[in-house]
């Protein structure tokens, strides 16, 4: 029995492209699953970083909150100087890594009855620790939100 030219090629196209159609259902399953699985890594990838970065800067904030904390002690239970006040701060600076700057910065005439502007600041520079007068009264410290934040805070 031979079959005939048409049916032949006619049954052929018919498995060729049945083949094609199961093997591109196969394919876009397995992209559909695996996409889901990859999307879903990439989620808890995500937040593994950001719980590890929170956590890295909330332990950052609490060693500065201790030094901070440390220093107000200091302030409030001894006598000093400009000499110590300015040393405390230089090691303050120079050695906490996470501390970019430190600064004291008195209420008007508080240090000094003659000075109504009076702070202490050290702060990182490229030539190393770098000491900047803020006793200006072009600066007026007294209406930064770095003093007045702190001031309203205590």
């Amino acid at each position: 029995m031979r079959i005939s030219k048409g049916i032949k090629n006619r049954l052929l196209i018919y498995i060729i492209s049945s083949t094609f159609i199961v093997i591109g259902l196969i394919i876009f399953h397995n992209v559909y699953i695996s996409s889901k699985f990859l999307l879903k890594n990439v989620k808890q990838n995500a937040q593994n970083i950001t719980i590890s970065t929170v956590n890295k800067i909330e332990s950052i904030l609490q060693s500065v909150e201790k030094i901070n904390q440390t220093q107000a002690l200091y302030l409030e239970s001894f006598n000093y100087n400009e000499s110590d006040l300015k040393k405390m701060l230089y090691n303050i600076v120079k050695n906490n890594k996470e501390v970019y700057g430190s600064c004291i910065a008195f209420e008007p005439y508080m240090f000094s009855k003659n000075e109504k502007y009076k702070s202490f600041y050290y702060h990182k520079a490229s030539n190393g620790i770098q000491f900047k007068d803020l006793d200006k009264e072009n600066y007026n410290y007294f209406i930064w939100d770095w003093y007045q934040i702190t001031k309203i805070k205590k």
